[in-house]
C-alpha cells in the first residue's frame, strides 16, 4: 500500500451485495475481485493515510477501509453510525476488532497521546503536581478534568467511575485498557477492596 495525502471520505457506504461483488475479505483486508484501471484481480485494496487509517476508492468515492469491512461482514451500516476499533489501532481492521458505537462513546474513547506516559486512556503524568492526572472528553468534545492521584490505577479507577456516571455504559471500563494494564488494574482493585470494605468498584 502507498501513503497518500488525506482526502475527503464518503460516509455513505456501498451495499453489502455490491462489496461482496467487488471484493474478497480476509484478515482485515479487502482484495479486488474485478480488474479496473491500474487494478488487478487479487490486489489489496486501499491506500494508507498519515492518520493511520486506510482508505479505498470505489467509483471515484473514497471510503475508510474499516467501514467497508464492517459492511462486508455485517451489512446495514448507515452513514451516521460510528465504527470503532476496539483496541484503538486503526491498522487492525479484522472484523473481530470492529464494533458499532454511539457518537458519545466515540468521543469518550480518547486515543493515547505520545506524551501519555501512563499507557492508560485518559490518564497522564502531571509534572507540576507530581501526580497522575485523570480526565475525559464529554459528549460535546470538551476536555474535563477529574483530579490528581498518586497511583495511576487509582486515576484510572476514578476516571472509569466518572465516565460510567456520566455515560452510564460499561464499554469504557472494558476497552480503555490494554490486556496487560487491565490485569494490573484488576489486581489493584482487588487489593484496594480487601484493604477497604467501603471501596467502590467501577462495575
Amino acid at each position: 500500500m502507498s501513503i497518500n495525502k488525506t482526502r475527503a471520505v464518503t460516509k455513505e457506504i456501498p451495499s453489502q451485495i455490491e462489496l461482496r461483488r467487488l471484493f474478497d475479505c480476509s484478515d482485515g483486508k479487502l482484495f479486488w475481485k474485478v480488474s479496473r484501471q491500474k487494478i488487478n484481480i487479487g490486489d489489496v485494496a486501499g491506500s494508507l493515510k498519515k492518520t493511520g487509517y486506510t482508505t479505498v476508492t470505489i467509483d471515484r468515492k473514497i471510503y475508510r477501509l474499516h467501514r467497508l469491512i464492517y459492511q462486508f461482514h455485517k451489512g446495514d451500516l448507515s452513514a451516521d453510525v460510528v465504527v470503532d476499533h476496539i483496541d484503538g489501532n486503526p491498522a487492525n481492521n479484522r472484523i473481530e476488532n470492529l464494533q458499532v458505537v454511539s457518537q458519545k462513546q466515540n468521543l469518550q474513547k480518547i486515543t493515547k497521546h505520545s506524551n501519555n506516559t501512563s499507557g492508560l486512556v485518559g490518564v497522564c503524568w502531571h509534572k507540576k503536581s507530581n501526580k497522575w492526572r485523570a480526565s475525559y472528553i464529554d459528549s460535546n468534545g470538551k476536555f474535563k478534568h477529574i483530579g490528581y492521584y498518586t497511583n495511576k490505577y487509582q486515576a484510572c479507577h476514578e476516571r472509569c467511575k466518572k465516565v460510567l456516571s456520566v455515560v452510564g455504559e460499561r464499554f469504557y471500563v472494558e476497552h480503555s485498557l490494554s490486556t496487560e494494564d487491565r490485569d494490573a488494574y484488576n489486581d489493584w482493585l482487588i487489593a484496594e477492596s480487601e484493604r477497604n470494605d467501603d471501596f467502590l468498584l467501577a462495575a
